[in-house]
């Protein structure tokens, strides 16, 4: 699924310096999803939200009536015939927010009534323009499909674009930071010691010092690797009065840790994922149970709504007519079990809820009892 959403692209593979580690370029070049996804930031919020929306449930509404039973579509019961409908509702919302769009295919017969089923396409083999009188078109596997066929989900629209926006194509310098970061300590661990200097004490040939430069770095007279079978640890031998000095300051003079610290706050702050969830924290706020609370209700209405409502409205126009499609985020407002009980009897004493519909609400079957509870309780 990850290499759908990644378009199959790879990480490029950067040679090792000879003569030790430097510093990654700072390339203008985009950084990819595949790319993204390494960062360990950026594949966590990726997780959180597609771990979110998989728990929601679906309900279905005709008249101010939830539909339940045979009655709720089959395309909402089960989109897809080829996996689960959380696995679909999780890979819609993953497309969008790796790739800013998502792409839904309606199969079956020409109107939507004659749906047989709803397949998720890889946002990268689909190509989106307009046609002169500006209407949208999309080229998916040789063909040319109208809106009719493939529904275009898109996280942030922006005028004058055929694509979406995600976080990871709006925050390219933060990503392009935390994937250098991520390759400067991989690389200052791969070899063991940083580039510097061999400085002598004694006068020192062209080829003396080639000879001198090939033999700290294992290399053979024609540059090429020595094997590591006689030396597995790489130890430098100096003689001739040599002397080593490192030129590569240390993670800690470059607050490697800092830095780290901040490109995760950042990435949270870019996906809107809150930093309680990212297993990280901002320096000087105390994590209560209250402030927690509030960082997810904030996720809920402000994060996740942003996926969830785009395919709502995708379903609903799909659904048939007066049918109004809706996530119910009750499995994630649920608080602790005394809290939630708490408030389940301050509904029911109020009286807009009653034993059994909360009784639904916990997945408990109904005990039957239409007596109010002050009838109950007297």
């Amino acid at each position: 699924m990850l290499d759908n959403l990644t378009g199959g692209i790879q990480r490029r593979h950067e040679a090792n310096i000879a003569a030790g580690i430097i510093p990654p370029a700072r390339d203008s070049l985009p950084v990819s999803i595949s790319e993204a996804a390494t960062i360990p930031a950026v594949f966590r919020a990726l997780q959180i939200i597609q771990a979110a929306v998989e728990q929601l449930s679906i309900d279905v509404e005709r008249g101010g009536v939830t539909l339940t039973g045979a009655d709720v579509p089959a395309l909402v019961r089960r989109p897809c015939l080829d996996m689960p409908r959380s696995q679909f509702l999780g890979y819609v919302a993953t497309s969008l927010a790796a790739t800013g769009n998502a792409f839904i295919m309606r199969e079956g017969g020409p109107t939507a009534t004659e749906t047989t089923q709803l397949t998720p396409l890889n946002p990268h083999a689909v190509t989106v323009w307009h046609d002169k009188h500006g209407v949208p078109l999309f080229d998916y596997d040789g063909r040319t499909y109208t809106s009719d066929r493939i529904k275009h989900l898109k996280f942030l629209a922006l005028p004058g674009m055929f694509r979406g926006i995600g976080p990871i194509q709006a925050a390219q310098n933060t990503m392009r930071s935390a994937r250098d970061m991520n390759a400067y300590s991989a690389q200052w661990w791969e070899t063991g010691q940083p580039s510097g200097v061999l400085s002598s004490d004694d006068r020192l040939t062209p080829d003396d010092a080639r000879q001198y430069r090939n033999l700290w770095n294992q290399l053979d007279e024609d540059g090429k690797p020595l094997a590591q079978t006689d030396n597995p640890s790489r130890i430098r031998v100096l003689g001739k009065g040599l002397h080593y000095e490192p030129i590569l300051i240390s993670p800690k003079d470059a607050m490697w840790i800092e830095a780290q610290q901040f490109d995760t706050l950042d990435i949270a702050r870019i996906f809107g994922v809150p930093s309680s969830l990212m297993l990280t924290a901002i320096d000087g706020n105390s994590m209560t149970y209250s402030n927690v609370e509030q960082e997810w209700l904030g996720f809920i209405r402000f994060t996740l709504s942003s996926y969830t409502r785009k395919i709502e409205e995708a379903l609903t126009e799909l659904a048939p007519r007066g049918q109004t499609v809706r996530f119910n985020f009750e499995a994630l407002l649920r608080a602790d079990t005394t809290s939630r009980y708490a408030a389940h009897e301050t509904a029911i004493r109020a009286g807009f809820m009653t034993i059994d519909e909360v009784r639904a609400i916990e997945n408990l079957p109904p005990l039957g009892i239409t007596k109010p509870i002050e009838e109950l309780t007297a």
